[in-house]
C-alpha cells in the first residue's frame, strides 16, 4: 500500500505508515475472500509515502500516489522476490509469460 505525502493522524490511523498497510491488507482481504489462494503466497507490505509515482504537488498527482500495488509472480519464483527489491523487478502490464511479474495499480 502506498499513500500521498499528507500526513495523517486521527483515531484509525496515526500515520501514513498504518494508512497504507491498512490499505494493502484490505486488498489482501477482499482478494482472499473471492478467491481459492493460499493466503501463504501473499505479502502485504506498507510503504507509506516513501515511493511515489508521481510528484505530490497537485490534488491530482497525489490521488495517484494513494494506491495499492499488486504483483503476481509465478511458481517459485515468490521465494526470490521476498529478497529483491521492488525497484528489481520487471514490470509489464501485459506479462504473459512464465517468469513475467505483473504490477497493477488499484
Amino acid at each position: 500500500g502506498h499513500t500521498d505525502n499528507v500526513p495523517i493522524s486521527n483515531e484509525r490511523f496515526r500515520s501514513n505508515w498504518e494508512l497504507s498497510t491498512s490499505r494493502a491488507v484490505s486488498v489482501a482481504h477482499q482478494i482472499l475472500s473471492t478467491a481459492d489462494i493460499n493466503p501463504a503466497r501473499f505479502i502485504v507490505s506498507g510503504h507509506a509515502d516513501t515511493r511515489p509515482r508521481a510528484e505530490n504537488d497537485s490534488s491530482e498527482n497525489r490521488a495517484k500516489n494513494r494506491r495499492v500495488d499488486i504483483s503476481i509472480v509465478r511458481g517459485n519464483e515468490i521465494d526470490t522476490v521476498e529478497e529483491r527489491s521492488i525497484d528489481e523487478l520487471t514490470v509489464s502490464p501485459l506479462a504473459n509469460n512464465p517468469g513475467d511479474t505483473v504490477e497493477e495499480s488499484l
